[in-house]
């Protein structure tokens, strides 16, 4: 359930952030998601997104909690969610860096991945996301 979970996480956050400042003349493709283990505190995934805030290379950070995600994925897909007993998904981070171009430079600023970082993915495998 937890690689469904993520999947769907994905796929959720794709469709529910819009607005903000400078992140739309990103390539959605060029997004960046970062996900925690299912055990860290929230306080390291909060640290983990000032960190990412502070670099010159990203426009916008996103934090999804892990109840917020539940929550959402219950509304957008009753039928995937209705005999989860517990919830799988994690707190989340959603990237926008500055220009599709800089989106390897902001993966690179997260490896090693920072402790409580489970998986540091983006959100499309294409080498050019433009």
């Amino acid at each position: 359930m937890r690689a469904a979970g993520l999947l769907l996480l994905v796929a959720f956050v794709a469709a529910s952030c819009g607005g903000g400042d400078g992140h739309r003349a990103v390539s959605p493709k060029c997004v960046i998601n970062v996900y925690f283990s299912p055990t860290a505190p929230r306080a390291r995934a909060l640290q983990v997104a000032a960190r990412l805030r502070r670099y010159e290379r990203v426009a916008r950070v996103d934090f999804v909690s892990k109840q917020h995600a539940l929550r959402m994925m219950r509304k957008k897909f009753p039928y995937l969610m209705k005999g989860v007993p517990r919830n799988p998904l994690p707190d989340a981070l959603i990237v926008w860096p500055r220009s599709d171009r800089e989106r390897d430079d902001v993966i690179r600023a997260l490896r090693p991945p920072p402790p409580g970082v489970d998986v540091v993915r983006p959100r499309s495998s294409a080498t050019r996301c433009a």
